[in-house]
């Protein structure tokens, strides 16, 4: 019986963990950011998200005073390691990326060194219930400061 029990409770998880993996919210889409919540200098902010069950791939379109930005970045969703690069008027930027799920929050951390200088970027994406407003938190360290910044973006 004791057995029974065993193998009862191992086909249980076994299927259990794909459904949990699908409890995370699928960020994909276009989603634009509320002008009311752009931080001084961008003008606008869209996000194209396409996401599957190994990765999430962001393609960021900003506009500043500065001009027009666009960037492409490849998040594994497994927890590994993430290179992407960004172009930068210090030339090209080598990020390092992890990923990871708190409950349906995606978190994001990411570091980077531009002229000697360490960043780190600490992002949470989370899905307001209706699914049309995408919630993201960033948290940007430079120099041993930090600054905060809460955007939402509307799901066009």
């Amino acid at each position: 019986m004791r057995k029974f029990l065993t193998v009862v409770l191992v086909a249980a998880t076994a299927i259990g963990s794909p459904v949990a993996a699908q409890s995370h919210p699928d960020f994909s889409g276009t989603w634009v950011m509320d002008a009311k919540t752009a931080p001084a200098g961008i003008n606008s902010l869209t996000l194209t998200v396409k996401q599957d069950s190994k990765t999430i791939n962001v393609v960021s379109d900003v506009n500043t005073a500065m001009g027009a930005q666009k960037v492409t970045n490849v998040f594994n969703l497994d927890g590994s390691e993430s290179k992407n690069s960004m172009a930068s008027p210090a030339g090209t930027v080598e990020t390092s990326s992890t990923v990871a799920w708190e409950g349906p929050v995606l978190t994001v951390a990411t570091k980077a060194s531009v002229q000697g200088q360490e960043i780190s970027q600490n992002e949470k994406w989370s899905l307001a219930p209706d699914g049309k407003t995408l919630n993201l938190e960033r948290v940007v360290g430079v120099a041993g400061q930090n600054m905060s910044i809460k955007l939402a973006f509307n799901k066009q």
